[in-house]
C-alpha cells in the first residue's frame, strides 16, 4: 500500500542523484523509491517503499523533489520548507 507519493520536477532535476544516494530505503530493498537509470535520470521507483523520511526533500540541491500523502491519507504537517532555487548552495 502507497502511503505516500513521490514526485520528480524534471523542470529542476539536476539528475545529481543525493536523493537516491541518500535515501536509507535505497539500499535497505530491491525496489527503491527513486532509481537512477542507465541513460543517468532519476526516475520514481516503487514509492510503496518509502517510509516517509524525507530526506530525498531535505537534501535535493534543486528543490525538484516532492513527497505527498497518497490519495485517502492524512495531509501532512511541511516540516521542511522547500528552500528558493535562488538559494541553492
Amino acid at each position: 500500500m502507497e502511503i505516500y507519493e513521490i514526485k520528480i520536477l524534471r523542470e529542476r532535476c539536476k539528475d545529481c542523484g543525493n536523493c537516491l544516494e541518500l535515501c536509507p530505503q535505497s539500499k535497505a530493498t530491491e525496489t527503491p523509491p527513486v532509481f537512477l537509470e542507465d541513460d543517468g535520470v532519476v526516475r520514481v521507483g516503487n514509492p510503496a517503499s518509502c517510509i516517509g523520511c524525507f530526506t530525498c526533500v531535505e537534501f535535493c540541491r534543486a528543490s525538484a523533489v516532492r513527497v505527498l500523502p497518497a490519495e485517502g491519507f492524512p495531509l501532512l504537517p511541511d516540516i521542511f520548507v522547500s528552500r528558493p532555487t535562488s538559494r541553492i548552495f
